[in-house]
C-alpha cells in the first residue's frame, strides 16, 4: 500500500516537472491549507498569509524542475512561506516582535512581566 502511494506521489511529481497543471492543482490542494496556517503563526493575519502561500506556490511553479521528490519540495515551500511571512512582519511592524514568532517562552515573560506591573 505504501509504495503506491509513493509511486503515486513520484508520478505526480514528475508531471509537476514536465508542467502539467493538474499536478499543480494536486499539490497545490494537498499543502495550501496547512501552509497558510503555518504562514498565520507568523503573520497573525489570514488574507496576508493567504497571498504569502499564493505567491510561494508561483514561485514553486517557476522553479518546478528543482524537484525531484515530495519531502524536498514541501521543505521549499515551507522555507519560502517562512521567509516570506517573516519578511511581512519586517515590512509591516504591526506591533509583532519577531522574536515573538520564534519563541512561546517570549510571551510567557511578557505576559508574566505584565502581570508584575499591574499588581
Amino acid at each position: 500500500m505504501m509504495e503506491n502511494q509513493q509511486d503515486s506521489i513520484q508520478i505526480t511529481i514528475s508531471k509537476f516537472r514536465d508542467g502539467d497543471i493538474d499536478a499543480f492543482e494536486n499539490i497545490f490542494y494537498q499543502l495550501h491549507p496547512r501552509l497558510c496556517s503555518f504562514s498565520s503563526r507568523y503573520t497573525k493575519n489570514a488574507a496576508s498569509s493567504e497571498e504569502i502561500v499564493s505567491d510561494s506556490f508561483i514561485i514553486l511553479w517557476n522553479n518546478r524542475q528543482k524537484f525531484k521528490d515530495f519531502s524536498s519540495l514541501k521543505s521549499y515551500l515551507y522555507i519560502t512561506v517562512r521567509n516570506a511571512s517573516l519578511d511581512f512582519l519586517k515590512k509591516n511592524r504591526e506591533g509583532i516582535a519577531i522574536e515573538d514568532v520564534y519563541s512561546d517562552s517570549t510571551k510567557k515573560h511578557r505576559i508574566s512581566d505584565d502581570r508584575r506591573r499591574n499588581s
